[in-house]
């Protein structure tokens, strides 16, 4: 199973009267191994339902990148922002702990950018070297 068609999974039990919601992907698409595929799917379904319960966007995006550089997952909204929490770098939020710590065990990067009426981002980046040992 690849990422996108995790995610399509969870974006159609979500509500149709949500805000719109696409999947872009780019590259070439690849099965990742159980353990990574579920941790990268965990993490981006923890954004997507932060953009659908907070954000009060009317779009929210998931972007899939397969290169061989790496793997990178951006999920966005054009919501209100949650620039308070990421500009003290707090994670006063438990789901922002658990996407970094999720994250953190299987050697990829996040990133979270957000600012007050501008909307968030969420970029997970896996390395290639861990992606290629994860195609399964």
């Amino acid at each position: 199973m690849t990422i996108e068609q995790s995610l399509s999974g969870f974006l159609e039990n979500v509500s149709p009267a949500g805000p719109r919601c696409q999947i872009w992907v780019t590259g070439r698409s690849q099965s990742l191994t159980p353990a990574i595929l579920e941790q990268i799917t965990l993490i981006a379904r923890e954004a997507l339902a932060n953009a659908f319960l907070h954000s009060d966007a009317t779009q929210i995006e998931a972007e899939v990148e397969y290169s061989t550089r790496g793997l990178r997952l951006i999920v966005r909204d054009n919501g209100r922002g949650m620039d308070r929490i990421v500009r003290q770098g707090k994670d006063s939020h438990w789901g922002l702990s658990g996407m970094r710590e999720r994250a953190k065990t299987i050697g990829a990067q996040l990133r979270i950018w957000s600012r007050s009426g501008a909307g968030t981002e969420v970029e997970i980046y896996v390395p290639g070297h861990i992606v290629a040992s994860a195609c399964a």
